[in-house]
């Protein structure tokens, strides 16, 4: 997962949401189903051919794949906003040459019981075609106003003064994701220029927090300023960034509400907690994985901040400096130089990799027996080791988890080659090809993503809010203990 703007979450990709194959299936099915050109819209505005279907069970396979890298608290309106589900209304799109769509806001679903979408999601079919990428407007700024309607169909003009900010080329398999509520930003689909681009269109829904409710019942905003509107939700209506609201046809089901009610009339919810095991009666594992330089131990020390401060005792370990330690005793050099100084680390890496290989060979878990004891004998509520590097090392601490009735939970921290090389990162055709740094490039069953980039001097606010939006949530001990995503 990266972020589109470095030090902005509005816009995200994921990649590799759908294989090539899961693509073509889909693809085949919608042309067997057919598409229509949306009567509604003029063609100069949005030119293309759409199928809407109605699929939980699509929503539930795709929800399994990305939930770890959406957040699981938006704050809107001032208040907060709890990860929901798809509305399982799906879009096929179909654009061929000169297929487009002009520069536009994306408008919020809303529902009665405070729920509404946050988030547009589509996800690129195919790439085997020439233009078509998804542009973004982001220093473009218009006024917002109170709610007002619109006929449904209507795409308003608006004329950005500049090119496109960013652009997203299109990737088979991989999804886009924005925020078309409280951070909407103006865009826009270029022109197909040669063969067929085919697209698959969602929306991902939030409820507001029980307790948070009386504070979109008593607005401090004015009604201009706000994503929320009573009124529009009571008809299950659609509301744009600057106030447009209209009805379309996913109304009918109350944008897939009914979908979500069982033969006894109770409501589910898609899971937003990713984890492996059921008890968080022992000691509960967080898991930290990322490549050289991608900044774990900046996040890890912000998450162990948030987690004391809410309570929640943390054991921090780390199977390098294990070995690190153990390295440094066999070569006769300074352990804490080892620990600190990253040059002389980078020196000696492969030889310490080696190290660990050989005495994996003596005894495979001896290092993960020393942190794994040492956390348990620390009596806290949290083991965090930041350098998980294979899934060999996985499977033992779930093994070893189990039996100590704990959890497990898996971050991922990732960055981009630029930022990386800013803090150090050299590129080294055996260092890089390392099991231990590559191992988990395709693995997907992750708690929560991070794309750690931001080099601003608020990179520290960014990583933050991850932390507490989204890693806190989905923590059962820090639940335990009183955790509910506030923010003060």
């Amino acid at each position: 997962m990266r972020f589109v703007k470095t030090g902005d979450s509005a816009i995200r990709v994921i990649n590799d949401v759908l294989s090539a194959v899961e693509c073509q299936a889909l693809i085949a099915e919608a042309e067997a189903e057919g598409f229509l050109r949306p009567e509604a819209f003029d063609a100069s505005a949005r030119s293309c051919k759409r199928l809407h279907t109605v699929d939980p069970s699509l929503s539930d396979v795709i929800m399994g794949r990305i939930q770890p890298s959406l957040p699981g608290i938006m704050v809107i309106d001032g208040a907060r906003w709890r990860l929901s589900r798809f509305t399982h209304h799906w879009r096929y799109v179909k654009y061929s040459r000169g297929g487009h769509f002009i520069p536009h806001f994306d408008g919020s679903k809303l529902l009665k019981g405070h729920e509404m979408t946050v988030f547009t999601f589509q996800i690129y079919l195919n790439d085997d075609f020439i233009g078509g990428q998804t542009q973004f407007y982001t220093d473009f700024h218009t006024e917002r106003l109170p709610s007002h309607s619109i006929d449904y169909g209507h795409v308003t003009t608006y004329t950005p003064g500049n090119p496109p900010t960013h652009s997203v080329n299109p990737k088979t398999g991989s999804a886009l994701v924005f925020d078309h509520a409280s951070r909407c930003v103006l865009h826009s689909a270029a022109d197909v220029e040669e063969g067929f681009k085919y697209i698959l269109r969602g929306d991902i829904m939030y409820t507001a927090v029980e307790e948070d409710i009386r504070i979109l019942r008593n607005p401090a905003l004015k009604e201009q300023g706000r994503s929320w509107c009573e009124e529009t939700a009571e008809k299950y209506g659609t509301r744009t960034y600057t106030g447009q609201v209209w009805w379309c046809e996913c109304a009918a089901d109350r944008h897939g509400a009914d979908c979500c009610i069982d033969d006894l009339g109770r409501k589910s919810q898609c899971s937003t907690a990713s984890s492996h095991g059921s008890s968080a009666e022992g000691i509960n594992l967080l898991l930290m994985s990322g490549k050289r330089a991608c900044g774990k131990d900046f996040v890890a020390s912000i998450l162990v901040e948030e987690l004391e401060a809410a309570g929640v005792s943390v054991h921090r370990v780390a199977l390098g400096s294990v070995n690190k330690r153990a390295y440094a005793e066999r070569m006769g050099i300074d352990a804490q130089r080892l620990m600190n100084d990253r040059a002389f680390k980078e020196e000696h890496r492969i030889a310490m990799v080696q190290h660990h290989t050989d005495r994996n060979a003596e005894d495979p878990s001896w290092c993960l027996k020393a942190v794994f004891d040492e956390s348990v004998l620390s009596g806290k509520k949290v083991m965090l080791l930041t350098d998980l590097r294979t899934q060999e090392d996985l499977k033992w601490l779930l093994h070893s988890a189990a039996d100590v009735r704990g959890s497990v939970h898996l971050l991922r921290v990732d960055a981009s080659d630029e930022a990386r090389s800013a803090r150090g990162w050299d590129k080294h055709p055996v260092k890089d090809s390392l099991s231990t740094e590559t191992d988990f490039d395709s693995f997907t069953a992750w708690t929560a993503i991070f794309d750690n980039s931001d080099q601003s001097t608020g990179g520290e606010a960014f990583a933050r809010e991850w932390v507490r939006n989204t890693v806190m949530m989905r923590l059962p001990a820090a639940l335990a203990l009183g955790w509910n995503g506030s923010l003060g």
